[in-house]
């Protein structure tokens, strides 16, 4: 660490003028932050290869589990989607695959809407409705509007199970509440 003239500790190996050129957030004409912009800069700092690490570490259910989901939550790092991803297809563990499709539901977006499918076919029921659970949190979360979520609910009304009954009428709830007509 070194100082600069204010007396603060200046972390010299992070270069914040190259990140927010990056990120898009310094322009010619001024500059923009916000909160995607914070979370977009830590999870670049953190670099793919620890987001990475942190799905497996979650997955693996070690001590801190609630931590790096919380971390990854935060973040919604494109990449720990694709790690879920990557594990629930790979994996031939069924508690990592579950595990998986569990954080996935916090830290995908509306891009994970093509996997859905594959959730909802799955063979295992809990893979199910976590499926289900990550279509009522892009929901909750207003990563997706009410006629996608909508064709969704047709597609997993379609498995006609109970536990997926149960959650089409939770994403519904939460689809009323979006709305503001509950």
């Amino acid at each position: 660490m070194s100082d600069n003239a204010t007396g603060l500790g200046v972390r010299d190996d992070v270069d914040w003028e190259s990140l927010a050129r990056q990120l898009g957030t310094l322009r010619e004409d001024g500059e923009s932050g916000g909160d995607k912009h914070a979370r977009d800069a830590l999870a670049a700092i953190l670099g793919d290869s620890e987001l990475i690490r942190a799905v497996r570490y979650y997955v693996a259910w070690r001590p801190g589990a609630e931590l790096v989901r919380s971390v990854l939550a935060l973040l919604r790092p494109r990449v720990a989607a694709l790690e879920c991803y990557r594990i629930f297809c790979d994996s031939e563990a069924i508690e990592e695959r579950r595990a998986a499709v569990e954080l996935l539901r916090v830290v995908g977006d509306a891009r994970t809407l093509d996997w859905l499918g594959e959730f909802i076919d799955d063979p295992d029921s809990v893979i199910r409705c976590w499926g289900a659970g990550l279509l009522k949190q892009l929901v909750w979360s207003d990563c997706i509007d009410a006629e996608e979520a909508e064709r969704w609910i047709a597609v997993i009304e379609a498995k006609a199970t109970d536990e997926l009954r149960d959650a089409v009428a939770e994403i519904r709830e939460a689809l009323r509440r979006m709305q503001g007509s509950d």
